[in-house]
């Protein structure tokens, strides 16, 4: 049954059906027609047809224009891609490196795809300077990109972004890939120096990955990171090209990854060079390249033959053996991270620096005690002071007591003798005194007992040195 080669089997069942339909929806005036009618329409051989409601028309008339336009749906299939390729892509290519970014400003290689998303593994100032340079002469070359895939990683995020202002790429086609374009990670030398672990890397390829890069692991990290071959790393990249060429054609796609190995690999693979030889292809910071649908690869057989030569490649080489051999004669003791170094620099650093506000506040907290004790000293000091102060006057004081003389005494007896002569002038009937001595006893005592020690005075009156007339 192929419904888009309607047989003549099949126009017969639909009009059949409808002939059926329209003869079992009458309208119920003609239910009721008398028997006779009934009769002969039984006993014919041709059903009496009559006309049906509009209602079941219109239905029949819908089910049969459905059977009539039924179309064959296209088969599901995916554009598996072999490597090297045999025929031309379904669409362009630009491959492109991301800009610096902030850890490899500071010389540390980042491979965990735990960690590429994190702030630090985006694009540092130069990377952003990077990408727009390289984006500014995508547009120069006019070059009519109109898909972007990206590595989910930090630093792919962010070109992808830079890139899509710049080429005019709307944002409904600006698609991230979380899985298939992560980069070679490197176990145990994750998270090294970059100076010394990319060199390394080239020679261990270079000497032990073999031409289908299936050699050459590096040591295992115990923090999960894996440590993948060349051939982990393509299985990967064969499954994007595999999803972009089914889900796209005709298009001119640019891919975004976060590491300048993936894109070379890349293009070993459409090539057929061998992939221990990848690293002569590696891509510089926001380096990109464009691959046609009809290159085949050819372009970077050129490319391979040219960089292959250059005395950069070798003497990188020569320092990656040197290097290699070093990180074999290390144990897992010895192979730290930079990162883990630097931040132990930092806690040292910080330990130091808590150490000195430390000693500061202590200096402070003696120099204050010292201060607080000479004040203390000080106070004490004029206490005791005013202390014997005190003493020596109640001494001076008991002194006087003691001695019944002395300036005190004087004062006592000038006092006393004036007031008696007081009280003798001032009587009301202004007695005569005489100067005889039997109006007074001579040597007649006047004594002045005062309470609490206080000084006994002992006054004798001589009558001969009283005024006897009156003023």
């Amino acid at each position: 049954f192929v419904p888009t080669l309607v047989s003549t089997q099949i126009r017969h069942d639909i009009r059949a059906f409808a002939s059926s339909s329209f003869d079992k929806d009458e309208d119920d005036t003609h239910n009721h027609n008398d028997s006779s009618n009934k009769k002969t329409c039984t006993s014919s051989t041709t059903p009496n047809r009559q006309t049906p409601n509009r209602r079941t028309f219109l239905h029949q008339l819908a089910y049969t224009t459905s059977l009539l336009t039924l179309s064959t749906p296209k088969p599901a299939s995916a554009a598996s891609v072999t490597f090297p390729i045999t025929k031309p892509l379904s669409n362009n290519y630009i491959f492109m490196r991301a800009g610096t970014t902030r850890l490899e400003e500071m010389d540390i290689l980042s491979t965990n795809p735990l960690f590429l998303t994190n702030q630090e593994s985006g694009l540092s100032d130069l990377g952003i300077t990077q990408v727009q340079e390289s984006c500014q002469k995508m547009e120069e070359y006019q070059l009519p990109i109109s898909v972007i895939k990206y590595s989910f990683a930090a630093s792919s995020l962010e070109t992808a972004e830079l890139a899509k202002n710049i080429v005019k790429v709307g944002q409904n086609r600006v698609v991230p890939e979380f899985n298939f374009m992560d980069p070679r990670a490197v176990g145990k030398w994750d998270m090294m120096s970059l100076q010394q672990i990319q060199p390394a890397l080239l020679a261990l390829d270079t000497l032990e990955a073999g031409k289908d890069g299936k050699g050459a692991r590096p040591p295992p990290n115990e923090d999960g990171t894996p440590h993948e071959t060349l051939a982990d790393n393509a299985v990967r990249l064969s499954q994007l090209m595999s999803l972009l060429e089914t889900n796209y054609a005709g298009d001119t796609i640019l891919l975004v990854f976060p590491d300048g190995t993936s894109p070379a690999l890349l293009e070993c693979m459409i090539a057929g060079i061998p992939l221990n030889q990848v690293h002569v292809l590696d891509y510089a910071p926001a380096e990109f390249r464009v691959l046609e649908v009809e290159d085949m690869g050819q372009s970077t057989i050129a490319l391979f033959d040219a960089k292959q030569k250059e005395d950069l490649y070798i003497k990188k080489l020569e320092k990656g053996k040197v290097e290699l051999q070093k990180l074999k004669s290390m144990n897992n003791e010895q192979l730290v991270s930079k990162k883990d170094l630097m931040i132990e620099k930092e806690r040292k650093e910080m330990d130091a620096q808590q150490e000195v506000i430390a000693a500061e506040r202590r200096a402070k907290e003696e120099k204050e005690r010292l201060e607080r004790e000479e004040r203390q000293a000080l106070i004490e000091e004029q206490r005791q002071r005013a202390k014997e102060k005190r003493e020596l006057q109640k001494s001076k004081s008991d002194g006087v007591s003691s001695g019944g003389g002395g300036a005190f005494t004087t004062i006592g007896v000038i006092g006393a003798l004036g007031a008696a002569a007081f009280v003798a002038l001032s009587g009301k009937e202004k007695e005569v005194v005489t100067n005889d001595e039997s109006s007074l006893p001579k040597n007649e005592t006047i004594s002045v007992s005062p309470s609490n020690n206080e000084t006994m005075v002992d006054l004798s009156i001589d009558p001969s040195t009283i005024d006897p007339q009156p003023r």
